[in-house]
């Protein structure tokens, strides 16, 4: 008779369960490295505009002009700031949705795990089946022989 697990159902539900939850941690992890990318991006921005800034104060730089550089980074900085802060809560979420899998994870081990101990016991008895089908069938050939002696020659 071949294997059964009862519990097959469960399991696979409990696998796609923690597919949708390793899938939703990769995309909040994907999500944070693009904005630390864009955050870089946005710092480097920023130091170029101080060295322009900084090559306009040094040859003789017009108020008006100062304060559109300043306007400028004030915005990149006010920008850089929310992508800071899009960054920290994505980062608090990462980490709720990464106790999330694990949890998941931990659940669908625990069906894995009663599903390998079934195994173990269906393979036993097989075994058992076996060695007593062939222990039977040298009983038998004992009573053939014993019966009829002259099959040995």
């Amino acid at each position: 008779m071949p294997f059964r697990f009862p519990l097959q159902p469960v399991l696979r539900l409990r696998q796609s369960l923690e597919q949708a939850e390793r899938l939703c941690l990769l995309s909040l992890s994907a999500r944070i490295m693009q904005l630390r990318r864009d955050h870089h991006e946005m710092t480097e921005a920023r130091r170029a505009i101080c060295r322009r800034m900084a090559e306009a104060l040094e040859s003789g730089m017009q108020g008006a002009e100062l304060h559109l550089y300043r306007g400028e980074l004030a915005i990149r900085d006010r920008r850089r700031a929310a992508v800071a802060e899009a960054i920290a809560v994505l980062e608090q979420q990462r980490i709720q949705q990464q106790q999330a899998f694990l949890a998941a994870q931990r659940r669908r081990q625990v069906i894995e795990n009663l599903r390998h101990r079934h195994w173990q016991v269906y393979t036993r008895l097989q075994e058992r089946r076996h060695q007593q089908m062939l222990d039977e069938l040298f009983v038998m050939r004992l009573g053939y022989l014993a019966k009829y002696p002259s099959a040995l020659s």
